[in-house]
């Protein structure tokens, strides 16, 4: 049972759609909620650039005291670092906060390079080890048709290996309700599972997906 759920946010559109889910997952198991903020600082010949933050963060105070009011044990944790530490920094406030779960949104990319080389998403799954749900923008694609979870499960176990040369039938479990994907299994690196994560992001009627996956080794090929 989750009693901290956490929220990461960079204040874009597709990580506000990811929001509703960690209301109804806080509402449901009764947890707290926790909104994280990172914000990207970039170095430039002049040295650290940031740009004004206090827009995004005036309205996640906002949305903090609607939580509240709405009943919810809410609060904000921010931070800033350079782009290449947010992942880490979003999972080290996680763990300040004693997250059981974190949710996160995901722009829709259509190529495994963007996969492993892109978003923030991309990188927190590779990162962490613990549980994280993905909702994919309903802004960057139509919005999937409604299937059955029979469906959604059966192409999940077609597709996935199909699609990867290097993983074998079984070796990722998926089970389906509602259209939200819990996925376990062992797939050796964390870059295999982020793939397996993506692949399952991407099939018509997923709504999010919950990363249970056990992986081996880490991407270099150390021992996790």
């Amino acid at each position: 049972m989750f009693t901290t759920i956490a929220w990461a946010t960079d204040g874009s559109a597709s990580a506000t759609e990811a929001l509703p889910i960690a209301e109804g997952l806080a509402r449901a198991t009764g947890g707290k909620l926790v909104i994280i903020h990172v914000q990207e600082i970039t170095i430039g010949r002049s040295g650290f650039l940031a740009e004004d933050n206090s827009a995004v963060l005036a309205s996640l105070h906002h949305t903090v005291r609607r939580l509240r009011d709405d009943g919810f044990h809410a609060t904000l944790l921010s931070s800033e670092t350079t782009t290449r530490n947010v992942p880490r920094k979003i999972l080290d406030l996680a763990g300040t906060a004693h997250a059981d779960v974190l949710v996160i949104g995901s722009r829709r990319h259509g190529s495994v390079v963007k996969l492993l080389l892109g978003s923030v998403a991309n990188r927190l799954l590779q990162a962490s080890s613990m549980p994280i749900i993905t909702v994919p923008s309903r802004s960057a694609a139509a919005t999937p048709p409604v299937r059955s979870d029979d469906t959604i499960r059966r192409d999940i176990e077609d597709r996935v290996p199909d699609r990867t040369r290097w993983m074998e039938q079984g070796q990722v479990r998926a089970s389906v309700s509602e259209g939200v994907v819990t996925l376990t299994g062992s797939v050796g690196r964390r870059t295999t599972g982020a793939i397996a994560v993506r692949l399952v992001s991407e099939i018509p009627g997923v709504m999010s997906v919950v990363d249970n996956l056990d992986h081996d080794f880490a991407d270099k090929g150390g021992k996790r």
